[in-house]
């Protein structure tokens, strides 16, 4: 039950388009969004070596991606 609610799915974007979508596309129009409904700036400040952990994690997921689009 990873949303939360019992007998729920969850998907992708890349799932529902079709495509590889990255976080490098999907991110700047969810920030810019977000920002415009909560009236903030976000700001980007990651701690030293976070690049790095989030380049791992993005590769897990563009396999998984790949796995769920060939099913």
């Amino acid at each position: 039950m990873p949303c939360g609610i019992v007998g729920k799915g969850v998907t992708s974007l890349s799932l529902e388009l079709g495509r590889r979508v990255g976080t490098e596309e999907a991110l700047p129009p969810l920030v810019e969004n977000f920002e415009r409904a909560l009236g903030c700036r976000v700001v980007d400040e990651r701690p030293e070596g976070a690049e790095r952990i989030l380049e791992e994690a993005h590769s897990q997921e563009d396999g998984e991606e790949r796995k769920n689009l060939k099913k």
